[in-house]
């Protein structure tokens, strides 16, 4: 058949590149280029909804390592740990509202990994675990300040050894107050509490 020829704008060619999925050497120099080993890059080329998750992390937060910690070395982790595959685990927004709750101080550094576990086990998201076991970090200047008296009068050694000018021994403190308060203190406002009343 006589099919007329195609004429396609500039514009319009460059609109279907764009939506073209990026070629497997492209992605490794692209995550190569963000610092990640062979491995993780591999793992990313070779797993969609890793990268997809991956790259929602990376881009909210403009820090890849973060990112590969996240999701390539945590959530896989979970997921391994508990035997299931990428698809039954959360998905990218899960992942992301996990971030924001770090982010906005509802919940610390070290909590996220507890309710990154929960939520690969149940499947529930971020803020309903959160909520049902109790994780928002405690940054009520007041409820600290009680937590670091009752450290102080719990730990007299550790802070003799501080005002001697060892500065490891406020550690020792700051660990007190994390395992008092099942980690939910905020670590920074307790070490900022803290100097403030030995310091």
């Amino acid at each position: 058949p006589d099919i007329p020829p195609l004429h396609f704008e500039d514009s319009e060619i460059e609109e279907i590149r764009e939506s073209l999925p990026a070629l497997p050497r492209e992605l490794k120099s692209q995550y190569g280029s963000l610092g990640l080993d062979e491995a993780n890059v591999r793992q990313l080329i070779d797993q969609p909804r890793l990268r997809e998750m991956f790259d929602a992390v990376h881009d909210k937060t403009g820090d890849a390592k973060r990112a590969s910690s996240l999701v390539l070395t945590q959530l896989l982790g979970f997921l391994n740990a508990n035997d299931k595959p990428i698809s039954e685990g959360p998905d990218a927004d899960a992942i992301l509202e996990l971030v924001s709750k770090i982010d906005d101080g509802t919940i610390s550094g070290n909590s996220a990994k507890d309710v990154l576990a929960k939520m690969v086990e149940t499947g529930k998201n971020a803020s309903s675990i959160i909520e049902e076991e109790g994780m928002q970090q405690i940054s009520d200047e007041s409820e600290i300040e009680e937590l670091v008296e009752k450290a102080i009068a719990e730990n007299p050694k550790a802070v003799e050894s501080f005002k001697s000018g060892k500065e490891a021994a406020l550690g020792a403190i700051v660990g007190w107050v994390m395992k008092e308060s099942k980690g939910q203190a905020d670590p920074a406002k307790v070490n900022e509490i803290l100097k403030k009343r030995i310091g």
